[in-house]
């Protein structure tokens, strides 16, 4: 219902089972996608460094670990690559079919054992290109760890 105030119940709440309409502006998702409102960043010091080639930003509740793939040893590369395994206390990032590109590349800048613990299932990664991925091909490894207990880490690897 467009009059009713943003944050409201639906038709269907009177039965108790519906969700609150979403606030917000749905264009910036899709027409049919939920708002998603992000209320705020606690950052942690340090918030961001390096750890071999990759570049790490922190917060209280997470760490994002971005991996720059770029040259011809990364060329055509995709997500399907890649064997990227994530448990409590460390992270593995390997890559089979290019083990020229990935053997110092990857073990020196996504590898490693946590100073803490991460919540495995929260976690996640991805692929993502930068810019126009026809002209530059360059495309950045994403890893993004939910930190299990809130806090600052020196680091992501010890």
């Amino acid at each position: 219902d467009p009059s009713a105030p943003s944050g409201s119940r639906g038709p269907a709440a009177e039965g108790g089972d519906a969700l609150p309409t979403p606030a917000g502006p749905a264009s910036a998702l899709g027409p049919s996608a939920i708002a998603v409102h992000r209320l705020r960043d606690f950052w942690a010091a340090p918030g961001s460094g390096a750890h071999g080639r990759a570049r790490w930003q922190q917060t209280m509740g997470s760490m994002v670990l971005r991996l720059l793939l770029k040259g011809a040893p990364w060329e055509g590369v995709r997500g399907s690559e890649f064997q990227v395994r994530v448990c409590e206390r460390g992270l593995r990032v390997a890559n089979a079919e290019r083990p020229e590109a990935s053997e110092a590349f990857l073990e020196d800048s996504l590898n490693g054992d946590f100073p803490q613990e991460v919540l495995v299932g929260s976690c996640w990664w991805a692929l993502e290109a930068t810019g126009d991925c026809a002209v530059n091909r360059e495309q950045v490894l994403v890893v993004h760890l939910t930190k299990a207990k809130d806090g600052s880490w020196k680091a992501p690897f010890l």
